[in-house]
């Protein structure tokens, strides 16, 4: 089963109650070390070879095909912009160098309002697309957008420089929470001389939403003296909290399971909890556990929520849920109470989620950031 790799977690059988204790240190076992593979293999930028004269839908469709990553454009793009001919060279370039090369050429950006959710969307645009500071080398493109100095004449203690990072993640991943510790920031002058962090002990974050492709961070730097025409580099860690594979549950005949049945599945396990009548309305209870969480499950997150789930009867007719509320949350496990329009109790119940949790700490360099 390791010799076939990553796509024997596929075929392998969910730990439940019943399973004898030597299948479940077995199944743990073969599961510890293809789930290590898999997360290796998802923290991996993708790469990109291409090389000759392409229209952009053709030099798309290629990108997409190599890295899994989905890249569309708008619906009423006008056809020439599809079919125009560009002039690619590209030997092992991560996803996001290919989407700067494509950039370039078709005279194109990443659109960044109106998005959806596991795809990149390219709008033309009539503005020169700037040369900005980015380090593209992984499965993140970051790039310096702005920065601003700031004298306090009142209290000079406060004087700081600012920072505007942009960070972008390849459209097949979907970041739960993104941070930079202000310790691991390292900010070099032009003349190698090291500038001052304030506050070293804070942790930087934003907020990931689905829908958009990227977040932004302000780094807030010591005051540069103004004989430092630009930063010679600016490095820091990101720290990123990613869903890993996905795993899929099947429950049957939900009526015929006892509250409390588990099914567990590569660090993850998913319990029925109870069916309840809500007026015309049936509540199918679970809840998920992790054994391990990255503090994926903090309350301000709604990942979770976006689970797929539902049911399927004898026909073979799928049911989704019409509404659905939290029934409480631990450190490490949240339930959610699904509300269906059909009597569940006969039909089997599939749900799938991200299993691992995969916490990985990025290196990020910048170089040659002119400043004000």
């Amino acid at each position: 089963l390791i010799e076939m790799g990553v796509i024997a977690l596929e075929y392998l059988d969910p730990i439940t109650d019943e399973t004898p204790s030597d299948t479940v240190e077995r199944l743990n076992r073969i599961r510890k070390t293809l789930e290590k593979q898999a997360a290796a293999s998802f923290t991996k930028p993708k790469l990109v070879s291409l090389n000759g004269e392409f229209t952009i839908t053709e030099a798309i469709e290629a990108i997409q095909k190599q890295t899994g990553n989905k890249i569309v454009l708008p619906g009423g793009a006008p056809e020439e912009a599809e079919q125009k001919k560009i002039k690619l060279k590209l030997d092992k370039a991560t996803f996001w160098r290919a989407v700067d090369e494509l950039s370039k050429a078709s005279g194109m950006q990443v659109n960044t309002i109106g998005g959806t959710a596991g795809q990149l969307t390219l709008v033309p645009t009539d503005q020169p697309l700037n040369n900005i500071p980015k380090d593209a080398s992984g499965i993140f493109q970051t790039s310096v957008l702005q920065i601003s100095a700031t004298r306090n004449l009142e209290k000079p203690q406060l004087d700081y420089c600012g920072l505007r990072i942009r960070v972008r993640w390849e459209p097949r991943l979907s970041p739960i929470t993104l941070a930079i510790p202000a310790k691991t920031i390292k900010v070099v002058d032009e003349f190698d001389d090291t500038i001052a962090i304030p506050n070293p002990e804070a942790v930087l974050s934003a907020g990931v939403q689905a829908e958009i492709p990227e977040v932004e961070f302000s780094i807030p730097i010591g005051l540069v003296d103004r004989q430092v025409e630009k930063l010679s580099s600016i490095s820091f860690q990101l720290d990123a909290v990613l869903p890993g594979r996905k795993e899929s549950f099947e429950f049957e005949k939900l009526g015929r399971l006892e509250n409390g049945y588990r099914q567990s599945k590569a660090g993850a396990s998913l319990s029925l909890e109870g069916l309840v009548k809500n007026e015309d309305l049936y509540g199918v209870t679970l809840k998920l556990a992790f054994d391990e969480t990255s503090n994926a499950l903090e309350s301000h997150l709604s990942w979770v929520y976006e689970n797929e789930v539902k049911l399927i009867d004898k026909d073979g007719n799928e049911h989704l849920a019409l509404a659905q509320e939290s029934a409480g949350r631990s450190e490490n496990a949240i339930a959610i109470r699904y509300y269906f329009s059909e009597d569940p109790a006969a039909m089997n119940l599939i749900y799938k989620t991200p299993a691992a949790i995969v916490s990985t700490p990025i290196q990020i360099k910048l170089v040659d950031i002119p400043l004000p």
